[in-house]
């Protein structure tokens, strides 16, 4: 019986450590739970000395009390030691959580949305805006009514990165490796738009160069950041990822393409404007977000 009672406190306690959102609830539950069990024991200690085993005289009932004494008492030092333990666990569980969910995204909150800002707005590389050196391609002709188009593309500019980047749900509760505090969050790569000046020739059998805009937008794509700092020190810029980049690319309505040409023409522009991008966001904006994360009280654990 004393097996199962204590697998069934072990099942108890751990259901409440998964399900109780801070160590001081579980606390109070393990309280609770001793509480009930010392008065168990004491009610068990009482019957067994008003009721002892046998049906001996006075000296055994003498002796079955004694023995009873001993036995709760035993149990109750045991018990003490329990608690003992277990409180020690939580205080060392409550001082190692003590950064939460909401530090980790006020952290994040304040680099992204107060230091990028102010940072961006300083550096003439990235604002007002990013340039992209001029390129050209060509889009073979798909039918006798259209001849091989030819574009220039020309005065590319990338703005929006002071705001570029946003926190997506919560960043996880801050956390141990290595002796490093982390902080972990993904962010999505919002409002990053590219215009361009084009000349393009050849959408039509007539051969004339015609000026036209592109404009490309920055759609569905999502960073991963981390930050690290050894425990009692500032925090460094550990993490900067983006696996893909998507677009939408739309251009004037002057220029007449059929499906797959303009299939053609969007794929173009879009991954030179890809490759620039990352080489700007892994390069002079990475550069600034190393100087905004160094800026930030790291959260401490």
């Amino acid at each position: 019986m004393g097996r199962v009672k204590a697998s069934g406190l072990a099942r108890a306690w751990q259901l409440a450590i998964r399900k109780s959102k801070s160590a001081l609830l579980a606390l109070l539950f393990l309280y609770a739970f001793m509480f009930l069990r010392l008065v168990a024991i004491a009610k068990t200690a009482s019957t067994a000395c008003t009721y002892p085993h046998g049906g001996g005289g006075e000296g055994e009932n003498r002796q079955g009390k004694e023995n009873a004494s001993l036995e709760w008492w035993a149990e109750n030092r045991r018990t003490g030691k329990m608690i003992k333990a277990i409180v020690l666990v939580l205080a060392t569980v409550s001082y190692a959580s003590s950064a939460s969910v909401s530090d980790a995204n006020t952290f994040v909150d304040t680099v992204f949305r107060e230091k990028m800002p102010f940072l961006v707005k300083g550096s003439p590389r990235l604002f007002p805006y990013a340039t992209i050196s001029d390129f050209r391609f060509k889009v073979f002709k798909t039918a006798l009514t259209n001849r091989d188009l030819k574009v220039n593309m020309t005065r590319g500019e990338i703005r929006g990165f002071d705001s570029a980047l946003q926190r997506v749900g919560d960043c996880q509760s801050p956390f141990l490796r290595d002796g490093q505090t982390i902080i972990s969050c993904n962010l999505a790569v919002r409002g990053l738009n590219i215009t361009f000046t084009a000349l393009a020739k050849g959408d039509t059998l007539v051969a004339i160069w015609k000026t036209i805009w592109v404009h490309v937008t920055v759609r569905d794509t999502v960073a991963h950041f981390e930050a690290s700092a050894p425990v009692g020190r500032d925090g460094t810029l550990r993490t900067f990822l983006i696996n893909d980049i998507l677009f939408d690319v739309q251009y004037d309505s002057d220029l007449s393409l059929n499906e797959a040409r303009r299939q053609k023409f969007k794929e173009e522009v879009a991954n030179r404007v890809k490759d620039e991008l990352r080489h700007i966001l892994f390069n002079d904006y990475n550069d600034v977000l190393r100087r905004a994360v160094e800026s930030v009280t790291f959260p401490r654990i």
